[in-house]
């Protein structure tokens, strides 16, 4: 049980790395940082109880991925996927690099000046979207345990941004997400950078038992722009089903978004 904490349940983080002879006197830094990478994090409750059946919240993020790929949340073997629901912020959060501030592979900040100093040179990083994403799979996110009510993430269940070749969902009996009962949207995609997403064998937006609503408060999958974007027969054909959220997939266009 990862839960009741004051941040983020979960947080991987990487940044540079470091040349061994660079050492700030402002700000003395890891030597050789290197990205993270192949973590997995499998068959946790994560920002609800020892049951599973009530909500325990972290106060940032339930999962949160920064700067790296290579990693799963989840798996595709039986208890493999986490419970992730009742946080306050993301269920699952994967973030890169906003194109407005700077590359915090290349970059940190000097605590004492506040000014960005450049660790590596570019040409020494490889691409992300050249480098293994991400991968989502097998997780309740934002439901109890049973799938029986909602225990919403108070943003969406499943955020990326501008971060490339993400898996959300792969083939198989445990390979999909249920992704259900969140306060905004189901999944959101954001970015240019985030191409490459796939969204396979989830099911998005449910009704419990009896009828119970486990909707998602806003838009089931919601793409914003994204050039590579999912329309809704691809979503189909991927074998995901949003029966109930009130708009299944949307993408919307830097022009939507400046209307």
């Amino acid at each position: 049980m990862i839960s009741g904490n004051t941040r983020n349940g979960i947080n991987i983080d990487s940044s540079a790395l470091r040349p061994n002879d660079y050492i700030p006197e402002a700000y003395p830094l890891p030597m050789e940082r290197s990205p993270s990478e192949r973590n997995r994090i499998i068959g946790n409750y994560i920002g609800v109880d020892a049951t599973g059946a009530g909500p325990l919240p972290n106060l940032l993020n339930g999962v949160i991925l920064f700067m790296c790929q290579s990693n799963i949340v989840g798996g595709t073997g039986p208890g493999e996927g986490n419970v992730i629901s009742a946080n306050k912020r993301f269920g699952i959060l994967v973030t890169g690099p906003n194109p407005d501030t700077p590359d915090w592979r290349i970059y940190v900040r000097d605590t004492k000046t506040g000014e960005f100093i450049k660790t590596v040179e570019e040409d020494k990083l490889e691409p992300l979207d050249q480098q293994v994403g991400n991968a989502i799979l097998g997780n309740i996110i934002g439901t109890d345990a049973k799938v029986e009510k909602a225990m919403s993430n108070d943003s969406s269940g499943i955020g990326i941004f501008f971060m490339p070749n993400t898996r959300i969902g792969e083939p198989g009996p445990h390979g999909g997400n249920t992704v259900s009962g969140n306060r905004l949207h189901g999944v959101i995609v954001t970015g240019a950078e985030a191409t490459g997403t796939s969204i396979t064998n989830n099911r998005i937006g449910l009704a419990g038992p009896s009828g119970v609503s486990l909707q998602n408060g806003g838009i089931g999958i919601l793409f914003r722009e994204v050039p590579d974007a999912l329309n809704g027969s691809v979503i189909a054909s991927e074998g995901n089903l949003l029966p109930y959220d009130r708009r299944a997939v949307v993408i919307r266009s830097a022009e939507d978004e400046a209307a």
